[in-house]
């Protein structure tokens, strides 16, 4: 939404169906494109995160795929401008991080943010200043405290703390 704000016109590539996607959307694997990543302005890449997620301390058996590597790899080939957007953990290099209390969220949800063939300024950081609640979230959250967004918490809670509601 922030890009089409931005003024581009946006496509989504996914292997499983967006039927609530807002823009032109392409049923597909983005790692093999039915289009040219070349006849793009900007290439946004927001590869799974599981093979990175903090939630595999608390799941050690979870299947995951490390998709960074070929999705650079793909990236970079197209000899496009682009953006991977991934977790606090992944190995990608922290051009930008963003946190959601810098939009006035109610969660501190760290990304970072590879940045190829432009340039993005850090934008500075506020200070986390409210406790953070992972039991009995909708309680707490509702109470004015931040919340992680991570897992399942629900169509109650995630959208709402990620302003997508």
């Amino acid at each position: 939404m922030g890009l089409h704000r931005a003024g581009f016109d946006v496509t989504g590539i996914d292997i499983k169906p967006q039927p609530r996607y807002p823009f032109r959307f392409i049923r597909a694997d983005a790692l093999k494109p039915p289009v040219r990543l070349e006849d793009f302005d900007l290439v946004w890449a927001s590869p799974p995160c599981q093979h990175y997620t903090a939630l595999r301390a608390v799941h050690p058996d979870m299947k995951s795929w490390d998709s960074i590597p070929p999705t650079r790899g793909l990236l970079e080939s197209s000899g496009g401008l682009y953006v991977i957007e991934n977790v606090v953990g992944a190995p990608v290099r922290a051009d930008v991080v963003l946190c959601g209390e810098m939009f006035g969220l109610q969660t501190y949800r760290h990304r970072l943010f590879e940045c190829s063939g432009f340039m993005v300024m850090q934008q500075p950081h506020p200070r986390h200043r409210v406790p953070h609640c992972t039991r009995k979230r909708r309680r707490s959250f509702d109470a004015g405290l931040f919340i992680s967004v991570t897992g399942n918490v629900g169509s109650y809670l995630g959208p709402k703390c990620l302003g997508i509601d």
